[in-house]
């Protein structure tokens, strides 16, 4: 499963930068080659490299709205196993899920066809777009001790993943914690023997700590300068790519459901999200310097630097949820949908047992 988050970041990333770099990044030289002879014309061809690698990297500003859309996506994606569609149980209720959270640049189908990212990336340095995920255990419970109608419930997760023996090294790392509380404004009702069965109207809220960092490395082609005869020296621009998003999210939400034929069931709702947290989009040399020909006395040494850090989501988000799932006696199964306007997204998967 993991294997094809990383698929999608990836895939998103060079979407958005058109198969460059993304960041107004900057290499410059730590440590020139030396080999005791050849000096003078080693600085010049890793001075002529880093320059041609420089002018790669200088297609695009600041990602200021890069970084944002990651961290709308992270608090999208923060509402996994959620129990979207069959609150208002009798005692108690457990379950897994995921969810996958999109900040799109647009809505409108044409902007795709007309191929405007890359257009727009080149012309602005930067899009407000966006993707992240996250995996949680729920618990609720129904407070009727403290009121026939309020439930409460709380959801953890915790998942590190990464595959060190690959050559392009990855890592994934998501935590969460939340803690929500629900109320019953109007209980479930059943229609002809259960045929047709309404689920009552549940009010919402709480709060969802959820932070993802994801690491891996942007391989770019090499650059090769000619020195003096039969030297040579090839500069690997290759970065290191990371992502690091906590945000905490507090869902404000009204949803209702209908049952049919005992198995089928309907949900849908509105609401809003207000968001706090931070996101970074952090790059760093992974690439080296390599000399042919001659014997080095001095290893030559770059660094990359070009982060965007401390951006703020967007402070509040409305909107509207739907789902489809699956009644099979205590098991629940289902697939919750949400749309934000401004082209958000949010689809993810719940099982759970409800008693």
């Amino acid at each position: 499963m993991w294997s094809k988050v990383r698929i999608i970041v990836f895939s998103l990333i060079a979407l958005c930068s058109g198969l460059h770099p993304l960041y107004a990044a900057t290499m410059t030289v730590v440590q020139y080659p030396q080999d005791g002879v050849n000096d003078a014309a080693l600085k010049t061809a890793l001075d002529s490299t880093v320059a041609s690698a420089n002018t790669q990297l200088a297609l695009f500003k600041n990602q200021t709205e890069l970084a944002k859309g990651f961290a709308d996506a992270n608090a999208f994606s923060s509402h996994s196993a959620t129990l979207q569609g069959f609150q208002n149980y009798d005692l108690f209720a457990v379950g897994v899920g995921f969810m996958a959270g999109v900040q799109a640049p647009s809505s409108d189908p044409n902007y795709y066809q007309q191929s405007n990212i890359e257009d727009d990336l080149r012309k602005d340095g930067d899009i407000f777009a966006g993707f992240s995920s996250g995996v949680s255990l729920f618990a609720g419970f129904h407070a009727r001790f403290l009121t026939p109608s309020l439930y409460l419930n709380v959801r953890i997760g915790k998942l590190d993943y990464g595959n060190a023996e690959e050559s392009e090294s990855y890592k994934f790392q998501n935590t969460i914690y939340g803690f929500g509380i629900n109320y019953g404004l109007f209980m479930p009702r059943s229609i002809f023997f259960g045929f047709l069965k309404w689920r009552g109207i549940s009010l919402g809220t709480g709060i969802i700590y959820q932070h993802n960092k994801v690491d891996f490395e942007m391989q770019l082609d090499p650059i090769t300068e000619s020195v003096a005869g039969p030297i040579s020296l090839t500069l690997d621009p290759t970065v290191n790519f990371g992502l690091d998003i906590t945000t905490y999210t507090i869902p404000v939400e009204a949803i209702t459901s209908v049952q049919f034929l005992w198995i089928l069931n309907i949900s849908a709702g509105i609401g809003a999200d207000i968001i706090y947290g931070s996101s970074d989009i952090l790059i760093a040399s992974a690439g080296d310097v390599s000399v042919t020909g001659t014997t080095l006395t001095q290893q030559g040494i770059v660094a990359v630097d070009g982060s965007t850090k401390d951006v703020s989501p967007s402070k509040f988000r409305p909107k509207i949820m739907a789902g489809i799932g699956l009644n099979i006696l205590l098991v629940k199964i289902e697939m919750p949908v949400v749309y934000y306007p401004e082209s958000g997204a949010a689809i993810g998967l719940t099982a759970s047992v409800v008693f």
